[in-house]
């Protein structure tokens, strides 16, 4: 499984003499898992992108005169976001975090990161793109608490896609509709078919 490939990533590198820090949230069972391998309630985390919490790990590394790191990501994290933390921090360090592959086959690098993103949620992420850009309204399904569901929600809000988030098929809205010519659905990795079927056939019935 997916998940456990994370923590067996995570393990070598610690063996390799890393400091492992981990892109995912705080409160997701897998970034709690891999934590419990590296250094449990110690382990870095890092929930967004963004500048800021670029600049406060590196901060990190620095304060604690680390000098090897390397990162990991939850595996259903935004592919996006993981590229822009990534560009953040070699904006930061001149360059400094490398590629290190899957296989660890070159641990060289003294700050470095593993794709270890899953290739389904890798395939929906540039699906859920491809299929924002060519319609009017999009409608993504996902649990409350589905972290990559909310990404795809959140690429196609940046691409400027009027955007609906549900759980279920009650939530669809007809007003949603109005003057829409095209209609896109999208959902997360785990996400039951039948429950894709229900808000689809919902649509159909308020839409068309």
């Amino acid at each position: 499984p997916l998940v456990t490939l994370v923590h067996n990533v995570a393990i070598k590198l610690k063996n390799a003499g890393y400091d492992v820090a981990i892109f995912g949230k705080h409160d997701h069972p897998e970034s709690i898992g891999t934590s419990y391998h590296i250094k449990g309630k110690d382990t870095y985390i890092i929930e967004k992108p963004d500048m800021d919490h670029a600049r406060a790990f590196v901060e990190y590394l620095k304060g604690n005169n680390i000098k090897r790191a390397a990162l990991v990501s939850q595996t259903t994290m935004s592919v996006y976001g993981y590229k822009k933390l990534i560009d953040n921090l070699n904006q930061l360090t001149n360059g400094t975090f490398r590629n290190i592959p899957l296989s660890l086959t070159d641990v060289s690098a003294d700050y470095g990161y593993v794709d270890t993103i899953c290739n389904p949620t890798k395939q929906r992420q540039s699906g859920t793109e491809e299929l924002a850009r060519k319609v009017d309204v999009m409608v993504v399904i996902g649990g409350v608490h589905s972290s990559n569901s909310k990404e795809l929600a959140q690429k196609a809000r940046e691409l400027g896609v009027e955007t609906h988030y549900i759980q279920s098929a009650a939530q669809v809205e007809k007003g949603w509709f109005a003057g829409k010519e095209r209609i896109g659905v999208s959902a997360g990795a785990s996400t039951p078919d039948v429950l894709i079927e229900e808000v689809v056939g919902k649509i159909k019935e308020v839409a068309l």
